[in-house]
């Protein structure tokens, strides 16, 4: 059960993944919060931190077993998405 949790969860932090780049090429920065997204992803669960300078940001999430979890993380260096996962 916990797999199955912990997939669901992957899901949602994909397409959240998604909402945060989508406002990226559209506004030209990332978002300060998760709520300034137009869905609801704000109501995750995942934490957002946008880096200090706008430079690119990470996503948090908590595995079905309750640990902490890096989920994504993306800066002005990276080429392309890291999953940290």
């Amino acid at each position: 059960m916990d797999m199955a949790a912990d997939l669901v969860r992957d899901s949602h932090a994909v397409l959240t993944v998604i909402e945060i780049e989508q406002w990226h090429q559209r506004y030209g920065r990332y978002p300060d919060n998760l709520t300034d997204l137009p869905t609801p992803v704000g109501q995750s669960g995942f934490r957002y931190e946008r880096r200090p300078d706008g430079s690119g940001y990470s996503l948090f999430g908590t595995s079905a077993a309750g640990t902490p979890q890096k989920l994504a993380q993306r800066s002005r260096r990276d080429r392309r998405l890291v999953p940290t996962h």
